[in-house]
């Protein structure tokens, strides 16, 4: 299952080395929910909604483009997702940044479904704030987190807070409906599949000089045989803990060393992920909300319940 987006399926993949998990649109991107793995008996775990209520589903639409990504309350009234997925200009268009407004974006919220369940209006008056860094660095996908704001708090979720320490091993999960086979098929229903983060020094061994160079302390990786994240999978969240509690360790940001579900050389998929204790000063300050972020930290993460109604 790999995933580079808003769920646990995989979408169209946009071509570029390194990608973003997009689903489509003008930028590309892991944008999608959780994507399976490309072979057939590695699909990932459909799950249902009613145990992510952390995730919300965005569609976005952008003169004639329509592509999707993924999201995660960070508090009542907060959604943190990619940067990438907001901004309509290309990754690699360094003096340019085209910020979508809340008219070209649609949050669902409760569905097994992508785009289906309740919509939540955006604040009119409250443009998604991009990280302050992101193309300022000339690294792709460098800080690759965008805030939204709802119009009002809404108390039916169970928000994930950003864990504000270093994450640097152990299990994650991620959730999407990304892009789940070689056909790039996004899922119907939203997936989920457990990965294992590796340290940034043992990632740093298996990327290239050029993906090196777009690797830093703001980056993080998930290393895996057989799962993955991929296309409509971006901006999604990777979160630790007991599902009671969950919290924000990552977002689904770009892929390497080749397309979703595609090994490297060590026959292993690689996903490459935003850091989110890196956003931690960010975020309060854009949202003047303490409860985006906690210090508290758990040892365990919650496993991964599919449907059984399948």
């Amino acid at each position: 299952m790999r995933m580079r987006c808003a769920s646990v399926a995989l979408a169209t993949v946009v071509a570029l080395l390194p990608w973003s998990r997009m689903q489509s649109g003008p930028t590309p991107g892991r944008t999608s929910a959780v994507a399976a793995p490309m072979s057939p008996e590695n699909t990932g775990q459909p799950v249902r909604a009613e145990d992510y209520r952390w995730q919300v589903a965005i569609a976005i639409s952008y003169r004639g483009s329509e592509w999707g990504c993924g999201g995660v309350f960070i508090s009542a009234q907060y959604i943190l997702t990619a940067a990438h997925c907001v901004d309509a200009a290309a990754v690699n268009d360094w003096g340019r940044i085209t910020i979508l407004g809340p008219d070209n974006l649609k949050l669902w919220f409760g569905s097994d479904k992508f785009a289906q369940g309740a919509q939540l209006p955006l604040d009119p008056n409250w443009r998604p704030r991009i990280h302050p860094r992101w193309k300022l660095t000339r690294q792709k996908y460098a800080y690759d987190a965008a805030i939204l704001k709802l119009a009002t708090p809404f108390y039916g979720a169970r928000p994930a807070p950003i864990r504000a320490t270093w994450f640097d091993s152990g299990e994650v999960v991620t959730s999407g409906w990304g892009a789940y086979d070689r056909t790039n098929q996004v899922s119907d229903l939203l997936r989920a599949v457990k990965l294992p983060v590796i340290t940034n020094a043992e990632c740093r061994k298996v990327l290239s000089d050029d993906q090196r160079a777009a690797f830093g302390d703001f980056s993080m990786c998930a290393r895996s045989l057989t799962d993955d994240t991929c296309a409509r999978d971006s901006g999604g969240p990777l979160v630790a803990g007991p599902a009671s509690q969950p919290q924000t360790i990552g977002l689904v940001s770009w892929g390497a060393p080749g397309d979703c579900g595609v090994p490297g050389p060590d026959h292993h998929l690689l996903g490459l992920y935003t850091r989110a204790s890196e956003l931690v000063g960010w975020a309060r300050d854009t949202t003047g909300d303490p409860a985006v972020a906690t210090t508290r930290s758990f040892l365990t993460t919650f496993r991964v319940q599919p449907r059984n109604d399948m």
